[in-house]
């Protein structure tokens, strides 16, 4: 069969509008073709480029017998009425990534199964092919201007495809990345795959999305609760869908669903981190909502004592609270003060003052524990430091040179801190307590660690 194709004024009114939606510039048509492809489930796309023509194939379905007839329908119209319909149906199952070709472009061909479809000079002939192919071939010229585009257009839009993409004999397919982050997380599930990331500048959140792996867009916006970070969502969907209205609320829900794992993995990693990546981290972390901090992050130690940078962590600081009914600080790093008070600068000072409700108090003096219980020293028999082994005997050795406000000791019985008649204290470690032995090996690891850790193990033997 063969006809002339005119469309009504309403009708070609509609069709160019639609047509510009699809096309952002003048080789965005590949991108559209891509996508149709995909919905056929192929195995691999391929692309050839010459000086005026344009060839693809790809292996997967071959073209439904309603998209061929809505195609029909449009092409070879006797009614308004009936290609208005059509037009509907195509654009809501099929999308129009195979119309919007012939309609701008001098000559088509496309061969599909056992069926034919060629245009030319306005005519369109429907006939059968003398060979069955699987999937679809399409060929068509375009302007010559137009080719040293397409290969920049495919590798933004279509470089993460899930199939094997070759454009003039190439392959083209890359990992999606997302770039600039100082830390990242992903996760693979049956809808898609994802990645979220801590970015390095950037002070707005930003998501972007795939559907098997050709890009759809990218949304920015204001971090919500101070959750800053990035992500991106690769739905393996393939089917057709108006407006990618699927893989964009599924992509939202999932990467706003796993914001929690990307900063609960933080503290696992913050050694890791830079000095530089730690003021950033903090930056972003002061943000947080109080009740982020007091069950996200209550052990990650983003406070720096007087002695050492990031050593303290929240739960550190609201201890002090709790002992000194405000938290002791220095305004600057010192060795005359005891290891455990912490250094805050201004934005310490604002967040814990301001958003967590916890006040603070400069000290320019040791500052006095309320409420603490004197205990006659002599109850406490300390183990002779000649019998400990020799990463006990060096960990004493550390805490008693790093805090000159408290003497530590081993002891067979419980942990105990006294606070004798001239106000000096001693700290009774109990031998092979589990929380002893864990900050022993924690300070074989981590040896600038020992502030904290003489803080903490003398707050546990306070609580004794």
């Amino acid at each position: 069969m063969t006809a002339s194709f005119s469309f009504s004024i309403d009708l070609s009114a509609e069709l160019n509008k639609i047509t510009q939606r699809q096309h952002l510039n003048d080789v965005h048509y590949l991108i559209q073709i891509v996508r149709h492809a995909l919905t056929c489930k192929p195995d691999s796309i391929v692309m050839n480029s010459s000086r005026s023509l344009f060839y693809i194939y790809q292996d997967g379905h071959t073209i439904s017998e309603e998209e061929w007839r809505l195609l029909q329908m449009l092409l070879l119209q006797t009614s308004t009425s009936t290609a208005q319909e059509a037009l509907t149906k195509l654009e809501e199952k099929f999308g129009i990534a195979l119309l919007s070709l012939f309609l701008n472009n001098e000559a088509v061909e496309l061969y599909s199964g056992d069926l034919c479809l060629i245009s030319k000079d306005s005519k369109v002939q429907v006939t059968k092919n003398n060979r069955f192919v699987q999937g679809y071939e399409l060929q068509l010229r375009r302007r010559l201007s137009s080719r040293g585009e397409e290969l920049r257009e495919l590798l933004f839009f279509c470089k993460g495809i899930s199939v094997p993409l070759h454009y003039n004999g190439k392959a083209i397919n890359q990992e999606i990345e997302l770039p600039e982050q100082m830390f990242r997380v992903e996760f693979q599930i049956a809808e898609g795959h994802a990645v979220l990331g801590l970015p390095q500048s950037s002070d707005l959140c930003e998501f972007t999305y795939y559907k098997c792996g050709v890009r759809v867009g990218t949304r920015q916006f204001l971090p919500k609760k101070g959750r800053l970070f990035h992500g991106f969502w690769n739905s393996s969907y393939h089917g057709y869908e108006s407006n990618y209205h699927k893989c964009i609320v599924e992509g939202e829900e999932h990467l706003a669903a796993r914001a929690d794992d990307l900063f609960v993995a933080l503290e696992q990693h913050f050694d890791e981190f830079s000095e530089g990546q730690r003021n950033r981290l903090k930056k972003i972390l002061l943000g947080l909502s109080e009740s982020d901090w007091l069950h996200v992050f209550p052990m990650m130690p983003l406070f720096h004592s007087c002695r050492e940078r990031y050593c303290l962590t929240m739960s550190d600081l609201i201890e002090l609270r709790d002992r000194f009914e405000a938290i002791p600080y220095s305004p600057c790093m010192t060795s005359e003060m005891p290891g455990f008070i912490p250094f805050l600068e201004s934005e310490d000072i604002n967040f814990l003052e301001e958003e967590m409700d916890i006040p603070v108090k400069l000290c320019l003096t040791r500052p006095n524990p309320i409420g603490e219980r004197r205990v006659e020293a002599k109850r406490i028999k300390p183990y002779p430091e000649g019998k400990l082994d020799a990463i006990r005997a060096v960990f004493l050795e550390a805490l008693n040179k790093n805090d000159g406000f408290c003497s530590y000791r081993f002891t067979e019985e419980a942990s105990a801190l006294i606070t004798e008649e001239d106000g000096r204290r001693s700290v009774f470690l109990q031998l092979d307590h589990a929380f002893v032995n864990d900050a022993v090996d924690r300070f074989h690891k981590e040896p600038k660690a020992v502030s904290a850790l003489g803080y903490r193990l003398a707050a546990f033997a306070r609580s004794k």
